[in-house]
């Protein structure tokens, strides 16, 4: 980016966060669109972080609530770059295993890199989580 662009951009910025990506945990919900970056939020509870995605089929900007846990891990493992396409799910509440676990909203997240070197992360579950 060229001191231009950065202007420019600036200059273009009306300060408007994009609408919320809430798939309302209905399970197989999805969003395929280009990762545009990162944005922080101010809640009532402090800042939190949104991921800024434009769908592929009507170029709407959505902002993706990072506040579950999974959702977060998923984005910080796969660590998406600007211009990567992301390919996200929610998969739906998955139940406590025992007694003494929590349950939690699980989600897939697929990178394909803007060079075109497919990243993906288990649907299956990812041993990591829950934490």
């Amino acid at each position: 980016m060229t001191m231009n662009d950065f202007r420019d951009a600036l200059a273009n910025d009306n300060g408007e966060l994009p609408e919320r990506w809430n798939p309302d945990d209905e399970a197989g919900t999805s969003l395929i669109g280009t990762f545009c970056g990162y944005e922080t939020i101010a809640t009532r509870l402090g800042e939190a972080q949104i991921a800024v995605v434009e769908d592929a089929d009507d170029g709407t900007r959505w902002g993706v609530f990072l506040g579950r846990t999974v959702l977060k891990k998923r984005f910080e493992t796969l660590h998406p770059q600007i211009g990567d396409t992301l390919g996200l799910k929610y998969v739906g509440w998955v139940e406590p295993r025992n007694k003494d676990a929590n349950g939690y909203h699980n989600y897939v997240l697929k990178v394909m890199r803007a060079e075109g070197a497919p990243v993906a992360a288990s649907d299956k579950g990812d041993p990591e989580l829950p934490f």
